[in-house]
């Protein structure tokens, strides 16, 4: 997580590695592997930038203006810019993390959502330090994790990155107060905004949905920053923005299916998916069968399968 890993390890013996799972805009997904080399006389390490942690394996002490505490597997960790630490490994076997890393925007908007004291500040201040995660905030970071890695859709990547940053936050927040965090429900002015952009982001994709795009070019077209656009359009529709993408896509794939004899693969790219197993698989999930067998099922059959 500290920038300086290069020099900081003297050792010839394995060295961490911070592999980029992606980069957008708004926020990065790391992969983090440390072998449990610690720095000569635990050197400070610094900071960079931003990060939210999740420890998946592995224990450590992290020291911050001298006070240490133990962090373990299934820990919340959350690191500020400019922060000055120590690590040390009070036991063999190293750690792995996930690590989170949002632009300034958009940690100033998620914590001005959860925190609402926190509006008005120019530098993000996060609620703790560490925490034990929740099981849901867990489940949303390797949904995220998995999104990441899998490379197939930018607005996936970035969106799932997103979600989890906002869960983790509200947690943290939630587990300072001692008390369920829980966002404020949209009205008046706030709605019809929530209302417009969803309107924007639902034609924007009806024009657009067969080229590849990112949440943050989404945002860029609709003038919004991609976390405020990804909560008023969900608050607005019910769905994530790529929830609503791949709808769109899925449509536009079944009606090829049905009214042309194009081949799979090139449905597949018509309609804006990276592949003909792609397709299928989202394919199967919205309509519980698989593009092949739609071809083969006579009207009657088609129509039962949709209004299941």
């Amino acid at each position: 997580m500290a920038t300086n890993t290069r020099s900081r390890f003297q050792n010839p013996a394995p060295k961490p590695s911070f592999r980029a799972l992606y980069r957008g805009d708004a926020v990065g997904v790391f992969d983090w592997r440390c072998p449990g080399c610690d720095t000569p006389a635990h050197e400070e390490e610094y900071n960079d930038a931003y990060e939210v942690v999740v420890v998946r394996q592995g224990t450590f002490v992290r020291e911050v203006n001298g006070s240490p505490a133990l962090i373990t597997a299934g820990t919340l960790m959350f690191a500020t810019a400019g922060e000055v630490h120590r690590i040390s490994h009070p036991v063999p076997g190293g750690d792995h993390c996930s690590v989170f890393r949002g632009s300034l925007p958009t940690l100033r908007e998620m914590l001005g959502v959860v925190s609402p004291d926190q509006q008005d500040r120019i530098e993000p201040n996060f609620p703790l330090r560490q925490t034990a995660i929740g099981g849901r905030q867990y489940l949303l970071h390797r949904l995220a994790m998995r999104a990441a890695a899998g490379g197939i859709d930018p607005v996936e990547q970035e969106e799932s990155a997103l979600w989890f940053l906002y869960a983790a936050l509200g947690f943290a927040c939630a587990s300072r107060n001692g008390a369920a965090t829980r966002s404020r429900p949209l009205g008046g002015a706030q709605l019809q905004k929530a209302l417009a952009y969803g309107a924007a982001v639902e034609e924007l994709v009806r024009r657009s949905f067969g080229s590849r795009m990112s949440l943050a070019q989404i945002g860029r077209a609709v003038e919004c920053s991609p976390f405020h656009l990804s909560r008023l359009v969900r608050a607005a529709t019910g769905l994530s923005i790529h929830r609503i993408l791949v709808r769109q896509r899925l449509r536009h794939a079944l009606e090829l299916v049905l009214d042309s004899r194009a081949g799979l693969t090139a449905i597949a790219l018509a309609a804006g998916f990276g592949s003909h197993s792609h397709l299928t698989d989202a394919f199967r999930r919205e309509f519980g069968c698989s593009p092949d067998r739609v071809r083969r099922r006579s009207a009657k059959e088609i129509r039962a399968i949709l209004s299941a």
